[in-house]
């Protein structure tokens, strides 16, 4: 099991847990994202390709991954 913890920096410069991610939904060059705090507790952020490049795009690797992997 990996133990590494990796984070995503979000457009409002917040960083999230990935593993905390429930769902993303794509919107043109942006991603929405839903997060888990707690049981009760559901944040949602958004990266967008022009603000946050390299995090847009270390996601969007991985949706389009998981999508491969699902087909």
């Amino acid at each position: 099991m990996d133990s590494k913890t990796s984070y995503i920096k979000t457009d409002n410069n917040t960083f999230i847990n990935e593993q905390n991610i429930v769902w993303v939904k794509q919107m043109n060059d942006c991603l929405k994202i839903a997060t888990v705090e707690t049981d009760y507790l559901w944040n949602t952020y958004k990266i967008c390709k022009l603000n946050n490049p390299h995090s847009y795009n270390k996601l969007y690797d991985k949706i389009k991954h998981n999508e491969n992997n699902t087909k």
